[in-house]
């Protein structure tokens, strides 16, 4: 008989601690229900905040590249077209006195720790007036 309220009794405690711990986990699960809409709201919120700090950082670093690019551009170099391309690139289009001056700008560009692997994309001679001009396009991607 005492075997058998020793066994009873430790039945009945384990019952009474699983009761316990179902009751916890359905408290749980009914403050989980509770806040699931809230999380999801901070969780878009979070979402949209990353996409608008990318979006400030890329127009931070199209600014940089922009005044490194001015900062650098020699005489006998005119811009005519400053694309800014998704944080991937810069593409520069304008007129040089000749060949040589836009060579030596790709040089400096490559230089800059902004860009790597310049290339010009072209450089064609024609004439203006009474004088002959460069027009080239430069692929300036970005090391950032």
């Amino acid at each position: 008989i005492m075997f058998f309220l020793a066994v009873l009794s430790l039945l009945v405690i384990f019952a009474k601690n699983i009761f316990d711990k179902n009751q916890a986990i359905r408290r749980l699960n009914q403050e989980v229900s509770r806040l699931s809409p809230q999380a999801t709201a901070t969780e878009k919120a979070i979402q949209q905040l990353e996409l608008v700090k990318n979006q400030m950082s890329n127009r931070k670093l199209s600014l940089e590249t922009l005044y490194e690019i001015y900062r650098l551009i020699p005489d006998g170099i005119s811009l005519s077209i400053y694309i800014y391309e998704d944080g991937r690139f810069v593409t520069l289009k304008g007129q040089a006195k000749d060949i040589a001056a836009v060579s030596s700008f790709v040089s400096t560009l490559e230089k800059s720790p902004y860009f790597h692997n310049v290339k010009p994309k072209y450089a064609t001679k024609r004439r203006v007036q009474d004088r002959e001009v460069t027009d080239f396009e430069i692929q300036c991607p970005l090391s950032k």
